[in-house]
């Protein structure tokens, strides 16, 4: 028995697709319309348009399309100690800055009792204490100033000395800065041929 299309007046490049591919082969790529007579077959559809895309648009004018690589997003800073959420810039949150911060204060006075113990430091140690025991040994007490009394650098000179920076004093003495910060604080009181030298530092007795 022959199929129903063999007498429809289908073209006869149709009559050797199976009954089953009929659906998916015919039907898809034909427009049909209905007519008082029959089925009518038309002309082939036009294939659908192709979609207008970047890339599509690049290479219809002879260029080169490179897509945009997305943007990576950056992790959620956290707090290295217990893993809240943290501000940029921050390592700890408020919770643990403070017991890190002392943490880090101890490792650096670490790290700076071995720089002061080198060998550089103590030679430059050495040599300071050789300039000092020579000043001090050619300090005269006939020449300092009878002015400059005890009581004159304990009530004038050193309370001075707090608006002067330790590194001022430092400086004006030839001493480190600890010793300066001492002087400054008023825990040390340095040798009376230093007074003429505080003294004009803070504009006392000029």
């Amino acid at each position: 028995m022959q199929p129903a299309y063999a007498s429809s007046g289908l073209p006869s490049r149709f009559s050797s697709v199976s009954f089953g591919q009929s659906a998916c082969a015919v039907f898809r790529s034909a427009r049909w319309s209905l007519t008082g007579t029959g089925i009518v077959v038309g002309s082939l559809a036009p294939p659908p348009a192709t979609r207008l895309t970047q890339r599509h648009r690049s290479e219809a004018k002879g260029g080169v399309y490179t897509p945009v690589a997305k943007s990576i997003p950056r992790p959620e800073r956290i707090c290295l100690n217990c893993g809240a959420p943290l501000k940029h810039g921050r390592t700890h949150c408020a919770a643990c800055a403070g017991p890190e911060s002392g943490k880090r204060m101890l490792e650096i006075a670490r790290l700076g009792r071995i720089a002061t113990h080198s060998p550089k430091a103590e030679k430059q140690r050495a040599a300071t204490r050789r300039r000092h025991a020579a000043a001090l040994k050619s300090w005269q007490p006939s020449e300092h100033p009878r002015w400059l009394t005890e009581d004159v650098y304990l009530n004038q000179i050193q309370p001075a000395l707090r608006d002067c920076t330790v590194s001022a004093i430092a400086s004006a003495l030839g001493v480190s800065l600890p010793y300066a910060t001492d002087i400054r604080a008023g825990r040390r009181r340095p040798h009376p041929r230093h007074w003429p030298t505080l003294a004009h530092l803070v504009g006392i007795g000029l």
